[in-house]
């Protein structure tokens, strides 16, 4: 944080802007839950993450169960493929993508997967760079990303929908024995208000 002497022509243009409009700021609120797939499946039908709000970016990483819950033997931030060969979101009754996105991590075929977080993130226009290279996402990085924004940027501004947003999960293999865990980290509008009284506002989308 900087305090900074504002001239006295911009002060009084602020106030006068502030008699009749309120400033607002907009900014990302993220939301986290924790979807447990049980061992032996094959498939996680589409299992509903919420009832309200649609957020407009969701990134999901698989995780051993055991190393979430504090294991000394195990990475709790080892994000495995896990074998996974198809995953889908509905989020309104709109598929995103249209077509499941599709991985073969057994003949390293997941490079589908690997584009989408580079293109979904923003991170192709955008000076910052998650860093994670076509290896390292099948050895521990793994997140699947999906950008619900109508807008090509998805960093941009939006209007706020309601509905029904789910996770299909498809895998190659049965999952293990001690079942796994889908770690969904989702991201919402979020915006403060201040008025001419300096009286400050937070509304959390979600």
């Amino acid at each position: 944080m900087r305090a900074i002497d504002v001239v006295p022509s911009a002060t009084i243009a602020l106030e006068n802007r502030l008699r009749t409009t309120p400033a607002q700021y907009p900014f990302k609120n993220l939301k986290m839950k924790v979807i447990t797939i049980p061992p032996g499946r094959t498939e996680l039908p589409f299992n509903v993450l919420y009832q309200d709000i649609l957020p407009r970016r969701v990134i999901v990483g698989l995780i051993d169960p055991e190393a979430m819950e504090g294991s000394f033997t195990k990475n709790a931030l080892n994000f495995a493929h896990h074998d996974v060969s198809e995953i889908q979101l509905d989020a309104g009754g709109t598929v995103y993508p249209p077509q499941p996105i599709q991985c073969d991590f057994v003949n390293k075929n997941y490079a589908q997967a690997f584009a989408r977080l580079y293109e979904e993130l923003g991170a192709l226009s955008e000076k910052s760079c998650p860093r994670i290279t076509y290896k390292m996402f099948r050895n521990g990085y793994a997140f699947y990303v999906f950008n619900l924004t109508a807008m090509d940027n998805p960093n941009s501004w939006e209007l706020i929908q309601s509905g029904t947003t789910q996770l299909y999960i498809r895998f190659n293999k049965k999952t293990p024995d001690g079942g796994l865990n889908a770690c969904v980290l989702s991201e919402y509008d979020g915006m403060v208000t201040i008025d001419a009284f300096r009286n400050t506002t937070v509304t959390h989308m979600h």
